[in-house]
């Protein structure tokens, strides 16, 4: 992780029907997301399978972080999240 770079959040659910991943697919995705440059954290829950993540944009595009998540068979498209304003993703600094 580069200090002081500022982050964005990337939300994503998967577009496949049903659950996709148990707890330990939830860990694996997590832990291969968070090990690529520039992503600061990743969370997948298993109660709404989902997956979050926290990166620096300016170090690692949307799309390896896509490109990963869909190598290990999830399921999930290139978008941003729209929960999250312009003002809190500049104020949302590492």
């Amino acid at each position: 992780m580069w200090p002081s770079a500022p982050c964005k959040t990337y939300r994503c659910q998967s577009n496949r029907k049903g659950p996709l991943f148990t707890r330990e697919k939830g860990r694996l995705i997590e832990q291969v997301v968070v090990a690529l440059s520039g992503a600061v954290s990743a969370e997948a829950s298993f109660a709404s399978d989902t997956v979050k993540v926290i990166y620096q944009p300016q170090y690692l595009p949307l799309h390896r972080i896509v490109v990963r998540i869909n190598s290990l068979g999830y399921g999930v498209e290139r978008q941003p999240d729209e929960n999250v304003s312009a003002e809190a993703e500049r104020r949302d600094f590492c």
